[in-house]
C-alpha cells in the first residue's frame, strides 16, 4: 500500500501529503483509467508465462539488513591485474539488465552486479522501513556492499539513474575508483525533461504507479526505450514489472520523488578525476543524446561513443558493441587524446 492514501468521500479525493483535491468529474477519469489499465493488463498476460529470470552466477549477501542479491562471475584472482568492475543499474531496473552483458565483460574480470534494496530479488522494503530511498541511502549502501565483498578498488559502471549515483560515488570515494563508466547516464539539470514534471509533483507520482501494469510497462519499454522493438523481451518486462508492481510500488515512487531530478552533478564533474568512458544510444528517448556532449566536457578525461540505431538500454540492445567499447577502455594503458 502506497503510504500516501488515496481517500474517496463524497465526490472527492483527499491526497493527504499535499492536501491537493479532485472533483468528481476527475475521480471517473482515474477510475475509468485504471478499469482499462486492469483490461488490458488481464489481455497482456502473456508476459506472465515467460520462465523465471535465471539465477546463473545468483548469490545474496546481508548488506545494511537485506538480504541483497547480486551476479557474480569472472575471474577472482587479482593475478592479472584487472580490477573487479562494479555495476549499477537504473531506475525501475534491476541487475538483469546487464544480462546480455555481463558474460562477455566477465572474460577476463569478475563482474558483480548488485540488485539495489527495492529492486529485482533483493528483498523488498516493508522488511526494512529505516532505509531511505535516497541518495545518500543509495551511497551508503553502494559503499557497505563492495566493503562487505571485500572489493577496496574497482572500476564503476552505471546507466541512467545509476550513471548518477555512480558520479556522486566516485566524487566521494575517488580513491576506490579506478574508472568510471557511464551508460546514458541521469544527473544533468533539466536533462529529464516531462519526466522532472511528473517526478516533482509527489502525489502524481503515487496515483501513476497505483495504476501501474505490465501492459504499460511493456509500452513504455517498446515505444520510448528501444529502438529495435525486437531486442525488447518478455523476459525483460517480467523483470521491470517484479521491481515495479505489487508490493514494490510505494518503493519506486519513493525513489522517484527523491532522485529524479534532484541531486543534480552539473557542479561536481570537473571534480571526477578518473578516466572515464561514456556511451549513448543516438536515438535514446528517454535521455536524450545531446546531454552527452555536457558530460564530455565537464569530466576533463572523459571519452565518449555513439551507438547508431539505439535506444536507452545499449547494453541489452546492442550488448555486444556496448561490450566492445567498454573493453578497449578497461584494456588500454590510458585514454586516446582528446
Amino acid at each position: 500500500m502506497l503510504r500516501n492514501a488515496l481517500k474517496l468521500w463524497e465526490g472527492k479525493c483527499i491526497i493527504y501529503e499535499k492536501g491537493f483535491t479532485m472533483n468528481g468529474k476527475y475521480i471517473r477519469g482515474i477510475t475509468l483509467i485504471a478499469l482499462v489499465a486492469l483490461m488490458t493488463s488481464c489481455a497482456t498476460d502473456l508476459y506472465r508465462k515467460d520462465p523465471p529470470l535465471t539465477t546463473a552466477y545468483s548469490k545474496f549477501i546481508v548488506v545494511d539488513g537485506f538480504k541483497v542479491h547480486y551476479y557474480d562471475l569472472g575471474p577472482f584472482d587479482t593475478d592479472s591485474g584487472e580490477l573487479p568492475l562494479v555495476v549499477i543499474h537504473g531506475w525501475m531496473g534491476s541487475a538483469y539488465d546487464y544480462s546480455r552483458i555481463i558474460t562477455l565483460l566477465a572474460r577476463k574480470r569478475r563482474v558483480i552486479v548488485p540488485d539495489l534494496p527495492g529492486s529485482g530479488y533483493t528483498e523488498d522494503l516493508g522488511e526494512n522501513e529505516s532505509f531511505n530511498y535516497d541518495l545518500d541511502g543509495f551511497i551508503r549502501f553502494l559503499e557497505d556492499f563492495t566493503n562487505e565483498l571485500r572489493v577496496e578498488k574497482f572500476v564503476l559502471m552505471g546507466h541512467s539513474m545509476g550513471g548518477q549515483l555512480a558520479i556522486h560515488f566516485t566524487k566521494k570515494y575517488q580513491n576506490k575508483i579506478s574508472r568510471l563508466i557511464l551508460i546514458a547516464p541521469d544527473g544533468l539539470e533539466g536533462e529529464e525533461g516531462g519526466w522532472l514534471l511528473f517526478s516533482s509533483w509527489g502525489f502524481l507520482v503515487d496515483i501513476i504507479s497505483v495504476l501501474n501494469t505490465r501492459f504499460f510497462i511493456a509500452t513504455g519499454l517498446r515505444l520510448n526505450v528501444f529502438y529495435d522493438k525486437s531486442r525488447l523481451t518478455g523476459k525483460l518486462v517480467q523483470s521491470v514489472a517484479e521491481t515495479s508492481l505489487g508490493r514494490r510500488r510505494w518503493v519506486q515512487a519513493e525513489i522517484t520523488k527523491n532522485i529524479i531530478g534532484k541531486n543534480n552533478v552539473n557542479s561536481i564533474l570537473q571534480y571526477i578525476d578518473v578516466p572515464t568512458l561514456i556511451l549513448w544510444g543516438k536515438n535514446d528517448r528517454v535521455l536524450n543524446v545531446k546531454w552527452a556532449e555536457v558530460f564530455l566536457k565537464g569530466i576533463k578525461n572523459s571519452r565518449l561513443f555513439i551507438l547508431e540505431k539505439c535506444g536507452h538500454m545499449p547494453m541489452y540492445e546492442k550488448p555486444m558493441e556496448t561490450a566492445m567499447y567498454i573493453e578497449k577502455f578497461l584494456l588500454a594503458p590510458e585514454i586516446p587524446g582528446r
